[in-house]
């Protein structure tokens, strides 16, 4: 396992600022309204933590050295790190950043957020590392992918779930529901209504309670309840997180959720010191109609939930018909390939079971958002190094699916998976993998796209994610994420007296490319058009001696370049 500490002493290299920098990141007011593809690679992530599992560790997956800051929730800047080349960096969080991104609960628009940035285009995982005083080896690891603030969304689930654990000094079963509850505002402020199926204590009468959460402000909440009697529905079944339509204003905010659990304080048996899990569903904007799931190999079965966000929603799954309405829930247990169809876009969460539940593997439970079938990845990096190789048991898997018109192109470090893939039995015109890998990072390619899901077990431990791509097929350009590499080069930097921007082989066939210089407070103080030139020069003679952003507009596409003015 790669583990690259944010300190001196362990770390390529790192540097301290030694003064504030308030950066211009996240521009959050010009993220594109009308693109609703999916795409978690950008160069501006805000992030925000809370309970049990909160995040310890960046996984950062790029395909080109970049330089990454990080930044507290005054945005200040904390720590660089250069990353080097192609591939995934593991990063310990500075413990700076780890006090401003812990969300305390119950408090409304928190401002203990934090913030990451880079100069090109990464993809961002959070993990969590635990280690029993019982073994010498870590039993529990959580891993979730990062959306950006291009992927929040106006419409959300709140999920739960419920796992057994076992109370040694009384040689007890029990039955843990749990549900856990993260919200950061991304843009304006979301009027936000959240409809409980329990009796929640802000409900007020009402079947719904409001939560106004401005812009990068939190919300936190967690409830879990024990008992020795195995129970279903659950306690805390799942429900939607809506904007309340009787206000104008819209807002977007980005939803984290799962299982809140405390097991892991009562036993010592390693399948019961799981916490639950925690993951980032999707939002309704980028939720489909069509999705396709694969079992994960070494369980006997995964929980599968769908939550309709509308009434009459009709799902077909394998040809066999449910209809649920708004806020409802279709839950299954499959334990084999599934062909998922419906009229309206639903959201769709496989849930994979640990040990106490299905009596396969030692292994922990973890949780996350199927992928509709559009969210094809064109190339990606990314790493198995999360679950430690000292770990008993370790196994690392990779579910793949495909147009099946497509499986001759994908590629697993250079090598055609093709012979891995199977037709659906229901759907001949997709496939699907189900790939032993090994623990080491991997590059996947695919020129006609595909959805992956990575996922490890081992003694105690579980975790798995829908894999970022670097670059996906359906995506369509917002401004805030570019999807096309650049040879873009600014050079002298610093600068003293003129910048010069050379815009390379990318932008030769241009008409119109517009130049916008920040300062680090945000204020544009330059703009400047070019029209069918390859060069630029800015002169900056007369500006003060800080760091400033050059902002490269081209069509659709926003790049950002950092330089200091000395």
């Amino acid at each position: 396992m790669v583990q690259l500490f944010l300190s001196v002493s362990k770390m390529r290299t790192f540097h301290k600022y030694h003064r504030i920098i308030t950066v211009i990141l996240f521009c959050i007011s010009h993220i594109s309204t009308n693109s609703q593809s999916i795409d978690y690679a950008n160069n501006q992530f805000i992030h925000g933590d809370a309970g049990i599992g909160a995040s310890d560790y960046y996984i950062i997956c790029s395909d080109q050295s970049t330089t990454i800051s990080f930044l507290d929730s005054n945005k200040n800047t904390t720590s660089i790190y250069n990353k080097i080349g192609a591939g995934c960096d593991t990063i310990k969080i500075d413990s700076v950043i780890l006090y401003y991104h812990n969300i305390n609960p119950l408090t409304l628009n928190q401002k203990r957020l934090s913030y990451v940035i880079a100069d090109n285009k990464i993809v961002v995982y959070e993990a969590f590392l635990y280690t029993s005083n019982l073994n010498n080896y870590p039993i529990h690891f959580y891993c979730r992918l990062t959306p950006p603030p291009n992927m929040a969304g106006t419409s959300n689930i709140n999920m739960s779930y419920n796992k057994q654990f076992y109370y040694t000094p009384t040689n007890t079963n029990y039955l843990e529901y749990g549900n856990d509850l993260l919200l950061f505002g991304i843009s304006d402020t979301s009027f936000i209504r959240i409809y409980p199926k329990w009796q929640h204590p802000l409900l007020n009468g009402n079947n719904y309670y409001s939560l106004p959460i401005q812009e990068e402000r939190a919300w936190y909440e967690y409830a879990f309840n024990t008992n020795s009697f195995p129970a279903f529905p659950l306690y805390y079944p799942p429900c939607l997180i809506t904007e309340d339509s009787s206000i104008a204003q819209r807002g977007k905010f980005i939803t984290r959720t799962g299982m809140f659990g405390n097991g892991r304080a009562t036993s010592n048996l390693p399948w019961g010191l799981s916490t639950g899990f925690r993951f980032y569903p999707l939002a309704y904007e980028f939720l489909g109609k069509s999705y396709h799931t694969v079992p994960h190999v070494t369980r006997a079965g995964d929980s599968l939930l769908a939550i309709a966000f509308h009434d009459s929603t009709v799902i077909s799954l394998n040809g066999i018909v449910n209809t649920i309405n708004r806020g409802e829930v279709f839950r299954t247990l499959l334990d084999n390939p599934g062909v998922w169809q419906a009229n309206h876009p639903f959201s769709l969460v496989q849930i994979s079971r640990h040990q106490q539940e299905d009596s396969v593997l030692y292994s922990s439970l973890f949780a996350y958002s199927v992928h509709p079938d559009s969210a094809l990845i064109t190339s990606t990096w990314y790493t198995t190094e999360i679950v430690p190789d000292s770990t008993p048991g370790e196994q690392s898997y990779l579910n793949l699916i495909s147009p099946t018109n497509g499986v001759a192109y994908v590629k697993l470090d250079g090598v055609s998976l093709s012979t891995y893939f199977v037709p659906y039995a229901s759907d001949t015109s997709w496939s699907y993998a189900q790939i032993p890998v090994t623990s080491v990072q991997h590059k996947l390619e695919a020129d006609s796209g595909v959805l992956a899901y990575a996922y490890q077990y081992s003694l105690g431990c579980g975790i798995g994610f829908y894999v970022g791509g670097l670059e996906m097929k359906n995506t369509i350009t917002s401004v805030a994420s570019p999807i096309i590499k650049t040879d873009i080069i600014i050079y002298p930097n610093p600068a003293h007296q003129t910048l010069n921007i050379d815009f390379g082989d990318t932008y030769k066939n241009a008409t119109q490319v517009t130049v916008k210089l920040f300062t680090i407070e945000g204020k544009c103080i330059q703009n400047t058009t070019s029209k069918n030139r390859r060069n630029l020069s800015l002169y900056i003679s007369t500006l003060a001696n800080e760091i400033y952003f050059v902002e490269i507009n081209i069509y659709r596409t926003r790049v950002t370049k950092k330089f200091i003015k000395n």
